[in-house]
């Protein structure tokens, strides 16, 4: 990762202007997303003794499945042949490094009687097979280094779940279909809680800290989570000398999981939904979702104000007015009985020739 090289150099930038005089133990990093893995990566190229500590928010320390249907699909499929997107992408080694580096694609083509994970490493994908190999060689390094030394630099990881993320997909030989269903060869808690609608929560965990599973939760999708209250006030702690004093939000707590694209097509409505989890939350004849949506942020004039519909009280829909192109704050809160914070997230209206159409036929799938 080079630029855990450049974040050595920014380190040593900023000790200076403090007028740091070498002593041991003074830096905390914080990333978010794949900041996390750089931050990681620079404490394990030679910076354990001056590192305290690394705290990340919504880290795929195991990779994601979006990231490698961005590979093999497409950034976003109607920008591809504006400026080769697609090929500047899989030149890029770090998009690489955020594929999953666990068995989270069944291989239509080994035909076995059961669905059995694979690694993507392991696929032989075409264009990227040797970047992925390459990627797994450097993430093996980075977790053999942390779990030797562990105790010398904590790692703070928080994670979310409940909010629909994709977490398998197929190949068949041909195409690669990106799936938000359960793997049904792997089991447990994680498998079950998704994710933060980016990076599933069975792989916001730290490999070291894999068996411990004491991973705090937070409410936020992927990108809000750089702004949870909950994470700063524990990094504030953690900068006056001591370790982060809360656990996070319990998983069996009621929350809003929000189910909502990054980009939709400009001048048309937009379908969204959502449910509380667990289940016996949402079963509350109490209980009632509301969808705001501002543009261009979370002080933006309102566009659409409405409650959100619902057949069966689990899962909950609403269908937005037709979008102008912009940046929109979407903010989904419960109403009736009250128990589960309210999330919000951006989305993108996009427009151009063939959005509309590249969007309907793109390989991912809820």
């Amino acid at each position: 990762m080079d630029t855990a090289q450049r974040l050595n150099w920014e380190v040593d930038r900023r000790l200076e202007a403090l007028g740091w005089s070498g002593e041991p133990d003074k830096v905390v990093v914080v990333g978010h997303s794949m900041g996390g893995l750089v931050a990681r990566q620079w404490v394990a190229q030679g910076n354990w003794e001056r590192c305290r500590a690394v705290v990340t928010l919504g880290t795929p320390f195991a990779g994601a499945p979006k990231a490698l249907d961005r590979l093999v699909n497409g950034l976003l499929p109607w920008w591809l042949g504006h400026g080769g997107a697609l090929e500047l992408l899989r030149e890029w080694p770090g998009a690489h490094e955020l594929a999953p580096q666990y068995r989270a694609v069944h291989d239509l083509t080994a035909q076995a009687d059961d669905p059995v994970g694979t690694c993507p490493s392991d696929l032989g994908l075409p264009h990227i097979a040797q970047r992925l190999n390459d990627a797994a060689a450097v993430h093996t390094r980075m977790n053999e280094e942390w779990t030797a030394r562990m105790a010398e630099t904590a790692c703070h990881a928080y994670r979310s779940r409940w909010h629909p993320t994709l977490m398998h997909a197929t190949w068949d030989g041909k195409r690669l279909r990106s799936s938000k269903r359960r793997p049904p060869w792997i089991q447990g808690k994680d498998a079950v809680e998704a994710g933060d609608g980016t990076v599933p929560a069975l792989a916001a965990i730290p490999w070291e800290q894999q068996r411990f599973l004491t991973t705090p939760y937070v409410n936020e999708r992927h990108g809000p989570m750089v702004a949870a209250a909950r994470c700063i006030e524990d990094i504030e702690v953690l900068l006056q000398g001591s370790g982060p004093v809360t656990t996070g939000v319990r998983s069996t707590d009621p929350a809003i999981g929000l189910d909502v694209a990054d980009a939709y097509p400009a001048h048309e409505p937009v379908d969204v939904s959502a449910e509380i989890r667990p289940e016996k939350y949402g079963a509350s004849p109490d209980v009632r979702l509301t969808c705001v949506l501002r543009r261009d942020g979370d002080e933006g004039p309102v566009v659409h104000c409405g409650p959100m519909d619902t057949d069966d009280g689990s899962r909950w829909a609403a269908r937005l007015p037709p979008l102008d192109e912009g940046g929109y704050w979407l903010t989904v809160a419960e109403t009736g009985a009250e128990t589960a914070p309210p999330v919000s997230d951006w989305l993108v209206a996009l427009g151009g020739a063939g959005a509309t159409e590249s969007m309907r036929t793109t390989g991912s799938t809820t």
